[in-house]
């Protein structure tokens, strides 16, 4: 497997990232940033992002929007990957948020992004 970290996973938990079904975005936002800098090994989430993207850098971020409302992605989950990006110098629209089922994608995921902050992809 390519990259800086072959192989690598690290797993992040947070007992509060779910309250009652509702998914909670400072607990998620927490997760993936202690995430970012335990597999980067830095000590600064925005470090972190930038040592895995850099400007040029095309980034598919592959969401489902089908299925049991527990199981749909999450909106908090996905704003912070993008944020993440963006910090780490990608543009948006080198941001693709993709789906197969375009119906989905675009009456779930679309209203979640702010205008242009990615482009849609079908696949």
């Amino acid at each position: 497997m390519p990259g800086l970290y072959p192989g690598r996973v690290v797993g992040v938990a947070h007992a509060g990232s779910s309250v009652d079904f509702e998914y909670q975005t400072a607990a998620i936002q927490a997760m993936i940033r202690r995430g970012i800098m335990e597999l980067t090994g830095t000590s600064n989430y925005v470090t972190g992002w930038r040592k895995l993207f850099q400007p040029g850098d095309v980034v598919g971020i592959k969401v489902n929007p089908n299925g049991f409302y527990t199981i749909v992605s999450s909106q908090a989950c996905l704003m912070e990957i993008i944020n993440g990006l963006v910090l780490a110098g990608i543009g948006p629209k080198d941001i693709v948020v993709y789906e197969r089922n375009q119906d989905l994608l675009s009456n779930i995921i679309l209203p979640w992004l702010p205008h242009g902050s990615a482009i849609l992809g079908y696949a």
